[in-house]
Formats: structure tokens, sequence, C-alpha cells
């Protein structure tokens, strides 16, 4: 054998041991970086929980809260939407009383009315009459002047 074929293969045999020891060190490396995934894994479902356990509490104070303030608001509105009703109540009552008062008023106008238009009628025949003796008259006198009579 060539002894520079018997060099090559030491150094072949050098290369193999660094390459075994190579892939060695790089299994480790991956066993430590999958430990690590796998804590760190184990650390973010950890959290995870940890946060949807604080985000779930905190979702059902926040319902809370606002169910307390939507019952204290319609609570509220209840009695405002009440002492609306009663106060529109109030004004319709006292509208109907002042058209009752306004309808009586009328009423009386109209009878004041039309007993003045039968005053005024009767008024009238008296004045018609009146001027009808009065013409009457005058023309009596006329007659008599004129020496018709």
């Amino acid at each position: 054998m060539d002894p520079q074929i018997a060099v090559l293969e030491t150094k072949i045999a050098y290369i193999q041991t660094d390459v075994a020891e190579i892939k060695d060190d790089q299994r480790r490396l991956i066993d430590k970086v999958d430990a690590l995934i796998g804590d760190t894994n184990r650390r973010f479902e950890d959290t995870n929980k940890d946060m949807n356990k604080r985000f779930d509490d905190m979702n059902k104070d926040v319902h809370k809260r606002f169910d307390d303030v939507n019952r204290d608001m319609n609570k509220r509105f209840d009695d405002v939407h009440k002492d609306m009703n009663k106060r529109f109540d109030d004004v319709h009552k006292r509208f109907d009383e002042t058209n009752k008062e306004t309808n009586r008023r009328f009423d009386a106008a109209r009878e004041e009315s039309s007993k003045l238009k039968a005053s005024i009628e009767s008024t009238k025949v008296w004045m018609l009459t009146t001027m009808f003796g009065g013409f009457a008259a005058l023309l009596g006198v006329m007659a008599h002047g004129f020496k018709w009579i």
C-alpha cells in the first residue's frame, strides 16, 4: 500500500470520528432544544390557561357589572316612564276640564246670542210697526195739508 493512501486513510478516520462526534453533539443539542421547546410550550400553555382564566373572570365581572348597570338603568327608565305617564295623564285631565269649561261657556254664549237674536227680531218687528205707524201719520198729515182729506 502506498504511504500516501495510508495517510489519507488515517485522515479519513479522523474526519469520520470528528463527524461522529459532531453528529453526537448535534443529537445532544437537538435533545436540549427539544426539551427547551417542550418546556417553552408547556410554559406558554400554562400562561395561556392562566390568561384565559383571567380573561374569563374579567369577562364575567364585566358582564355582571353591565347587567347591574342595565338593571339599574331599566329601573330608572321605568320610574321616569311612570312619572311621565302620570304627568301626561294630569295634563290630559286638565285639558279635558278646560275643554268642558270652554264648551260650557260657548253653550252659554250661544244661548245668550240666540236670546239677543230673538230680542233683535222682536225689536225689528216693533221698529217696523212704529215706522209704518209714523209713515201713516205723516201721510195723514200730508193728505190733510194738501186737502186730500
